[in-house]
């Protein structure tokens, strides 16, 4: 029976190749790109659940193994134009959390579906909020899910008069609620990069400062953790202590063997202007109390810093880290991707820009401006639990498109156990192909494309994708004649 593994450690393994065993592909369907919606769940039972709107109705589709689709459930219960959706399968049953507009007014909601995704009962709603004039509301609401999906939560937040308010609603997999609402100390200059669940309830934020320079370095940052404790809220703000350094980015990453453990990691500099010069790393407690949170600073391999020799050392700034993955021994690798978009001047009259303006034409009328959206290398790195680097190695693509946000580009991590299989598109002038990328324990990569141009397959979306299995990726891709598919790769 299928399920989501939590796959945080490196186990010892063999490498048994990059290419996907097997592909199946579900029959396409119709979709509108501009206007619809998809979210990949996962296996309920001995079925893979997708949802999608299509023309203001909303559906499940359930599939069996080789994709071929056993039910389409049409989900009447939900308003013609949901926003927020987030599908958490569990082993016999779905629960949705959605939201929708009714006038000026956001309701969230959260629905138990059964296996063949039939609604239990009726939605329960979660919380509301009035957007203004301009469709802006004051507070932030975001859907979160524990690793296991023993909990999940509708978390509020805005920063306003130097306080940090906070509306959480957690829900259990029966939909039992429990809120928590309160205020706590935080600068007007601070926002939420980054919000964690744990299974205990317990919610994190990463806060950071933003507002230091014009290359977004992060002069200030800190990890808030909130959870109920004896019926009252409890509150724990731990500042992390750069010592005048400043970080492009930081990212935590729950230790699921050690539930009161955080692993972080980010890339420093010397000066807000500057070159990041190294790694910004280590762990933290998430017991009570404001101690700083230490960390070692790794200057990067000298090696690494000569393949950007001859070239602007400033691209290394537009790295941000990405994932985490824990090993036994208290190591970690970290995965990293540099990213940019610039906003271009053009009087070309018509333009066409092939597959570097694969966003939902290619063709049309030159504008007084276009967006250009870069993703470059995946930097992967191996440490060891005094974090001191045991190797690095970067996967090479340079990714460039044109007003399509990016959609294309970037990339999936699949954590096998035994390997860690990178997918992305290769994107040239005339074509496109899927590339797959698996590492081994000791920091070699074997690369290999496994798809064809966009004309036999259509266009590939690695970053919507989803891990469905230890050894399971389930990707979305667009056809030609603008149908959806989706491929569940077997590796």
């Amino acid at each position: 029976m299928k399920r989501i593994l939590a796959l945080c450690f490196w186990l010892i393994g063999s490498l048994n190749g990059v290419q996907a065993q097997t592909i199946f592909y579900s029959n396409p369907q119709d979709f509108n790109v501009a206007k619809d919606l998809f979210e990949i769940g996962g296996w309920s039972g001995d079925r893979l659940a997708i949802f999608y709107t299509q023309k203001n109705e909303s559906f499940i589709d359930l599939y069996d193994e080789q994709m071929n689709r056993k039910a389409i459930v049409s989900l009447s219960f939900m308003p013609e134009k949901p926003k927020q959706i987030s599908v958490v399968p569990l082993e016999n049953k779905i629960i949705l959390l959605y939201s929708a507009m009714s006038g000026s007014t956001e309701h969230y909601y959260a629905a138990q579906l059964d296996g063949q995704a039939r609604l239990i009962g009726k939605p329960k709603n979660l919380d509301e909020q009035q957007q203004n004039f301009f469709g802006v509301s004051k507070t932030r609401y975001q859907f979160v899910i524990s690793e296991n999906r023993q909990k999940m939560a509708l978390v509020g937040y805005q920063v306003r008069d130097n306080k940090l308010q906070y509306h959480i609603m957690l829900i259990d997999p029966n939909l039992a609620t429990q809120s928590l609402s309160g205020k706590a100390e935080c600068k007007n200059n601070m926002d939420i990069e980054q919000i964690l669940l744990q299974d205990n309830g317990t919610i994190v934020l990463n806060i950071s400062d933003l507002s230091s320079g014009r290359d977004q370095s992060i002069s200030s940052a800190a990890i808030y953790t909130i959870r109920k404790n004896e019926g009252k809220n409890e509150v724990s703000i731990k500042p992390f202590e750069l010592k005048n350094q400043f970080l492009s980015g930081i990212f935590l990453k729950e230790d699921l063997a050690h539930s009161d453990q955080l692993y972080f990691a980010g890339f420093y500099k010397s000066n807000s202007n500057g070159v990041i010069e190294g790694t910004y790393m280590g762990t933290v407690g998430l017991q009570s109390g404001t101690d700083a949170v230490s960390a070692t600073l790794t200057a990067f391999d000298t090696s690494m810093l000569r393949n950007y020799k001859g070239r602007d050392r400033r691209l290394l700034n537009e790295y941000r880290v990405k994932d985490i993955v824990i090993k036994n021994d208290g190591g970690c690798i970290l995965t990293a991707e540099a990213s940019y978009s610039i906003t271009r001047t053009t009087n070309n009259g018509m333009y066409n820009g092939g597959f570097y303006s694969m966003g939902f034409g290619g063709m049309g009328m030159a504008s007084t401006s276009y967006t250009e959206y870069n993703y470059g290398d995946i930097l992967i790195m191996d440490f060891n639990n005094t974090f001191v680097n045991n190797w690095y190695n970067a996967i090479s693509k340079q990714q460039r498109t044109i007003d399509d946000y990016g959609t294309y580009s970037s990339y999936n991590m699949l954590n096998s156990g035994a390997q860690l299989v990178f997918t992305y598109n290769d994107i040239q002038r005339n074509s496109i192909k899927l590339q797959v990328s698996a590492l081994d324990m000791d920091g070699q990569l074997q690369e290999k494309d496994i798809a064809a141009t966009m004309k036999g397959n259509g266009l590939w979306l690695p970053k919507m994708s989803v891990q469905t299995d230890n050894k399971e990726l389930v990707i979305p891709v667009v056809k030609s004649n603008k149908k959806l598919s989706f491929a569940r790769l077997q590796y």
